[in-house]
């Protein structure tokens, strides 16, 4: 059967259907005179709003090839998937080097392996230092100006602290105060490795919770100052995806990485361009908890930049099954199997093929419709 209709001056719509249900005849027609009148009022009142509940049979849903999916499912869909690569960040503490020449020695439970997790702060092990009586005899001269650096800066601390209390300020943004700090806590520290070198005992721990990857060492032997003890992997990873669409670049976005069957979520901290090679490369950082990773690996990245309103409260669906514009949408819930009902959602953002729309309105077990969605407007009151 030929079904032809005549749209406007010059233009007409030709099908060539083999077979026809009356309903999607009876649906053609109301769609064909929709688009005739272009939506306009032309003397015959003002278009109907979409039915409120909608009725169509299994065998019409397939005729008008007319798709749902999950709410919940709907951001997976529209998220843009890539792989990301493990990087080491700079201020992390990934190598454990000597901090002096001497000789190694085992403590607790024995001798770190490959693939052991390591704690923040954990002795991995105790290093013996190789100290003439002319080393000891000038370290024992620093270790003494030390003292008298540090009681110095001990004042500068407590009169600083004097004058907070006084004022009600915080330490907070004050140059000088975190100046003053940071000089007593680097003293300190330097008091404690100098009085370890020369009790024979200087302690080797670990800067952060990571795995050990690699321990090119062994317990009893003899290190050079700067050596590799332990190489961490994981401790605080980054990854780095590659992206050309500029939108990743600009403001949020709602990013999330899956190691091992679980899902970790990520935060952008930086970009920059990938010249001579087109696009930009995207670090991102784990919010909380991060798996162990080694730098070069991989790891599954899922991205969706982020409306301008909070994402907190909102989420994304594909374009085709939101309907309407930002003051009046509407998607159709799939509430039984031959009945769908229209439910009016906000617009919080539109992107290319996907719409923010406001979270309350839907939950994550409901079923919407996108492939064919736009036909069920047809349906009038």
């Amino acid at each position: 059967m030929n079904f032809v209709a005549r749209v406007k001056p010059g233009v007409v719509l030709r099908w060539k259907i083999s077979r026809v249900s009356p309903g999607l005849l009876l649906l053609l027609c109301v769609y064909v005179g929709a688009q005739a009148h272009n939506g306009e009022d032309h003397g015959g009142g003002a278009v109907a709003a979409p039915a409120a509940v909608v009725t169509v049979s299994k065998n019409l849903q397939h005729e008008l090839a007319i798709t749902t999916t999950r709410v919940g499912d709907a951001r997976a869909a529209t998220a843009l998937q890539l792989t990301g690569e493990v990087l080491q960040r700079p201020e992390s503490n990934w190598r454990v080097q000597a901090p002096e020449a001497g000789r190694l020695l085992a403590v607790g439970g024995g001798w770190p392996v490959a693939g052991q997790s390591i704690a923040a702060n954990q002795l991995l092990a105790v290093l013996e230092p190789a100290l003439s009586q002319r080393e000891r005899a000038r370290r024992e001269v620093d270790l003494a100006s030390l003292k008298q650096k540090i009681s110095i800066a001990q004042i500068n601390v407590d009169r600083l602290r004097l004058q907070q209390r006084a004022s009600g300020i915080g330490a907070e943004g004050n140059t000088y105060v975190e100046g003053a700090f940071a000089e007593y806590e680097t003293l300190q520290r330097q008091i404690e490795l100098a009085q370890q070198g020369l009790s024979g005992r200087v302690e080797i721990r670990a800067g952060e919770a990571g795995r050990l990857q690699r321990a090119p060492v062994s317990a009893g032997e003899v290190v050079a100052r700067g050596q590799a003890l332990f190489e961490l992997a994981g401790a605080r990873p980054r990854l780095a995806v590659r992206v050309y669409d500029p939108r990743y670049t600009r403001g949020a976005i709602v990013a999330s990485a899956t190691v091992d069957a679980r899902t970790y979520p990520l935060h952008a901290v930086g970009y920059s361009a990938a010249s001579p090679e087109p696009g930009w490369t995207l670090l991102l950082d784990f919010d909380a908890q991060a798996p162990s990773l080694a730098p070069g690996a991989l790891a599954e990245v899922s991205l969706n930049a982020a409306p301008k309103q909070a994402i907190a409260t909102s989420l994304s669906l594909p374009r085709a099954s939101v309907q309407g514009t930002s003051d009046a949408a509407w998607v159709w819930v799939h509430q039984a199997p031959e009945q769908f009902v229209r439910r009016s959602v906000q617009i919080v953002d539109t992107q290319r093929d996907t719409v923010w729309v406001a979270q309350a309105a839907l939950a994550a077990d409901e079923r919407i419709a996108v492939q064919g969605a736009a036909l069920l407007d047809q349906f009038r009151r």
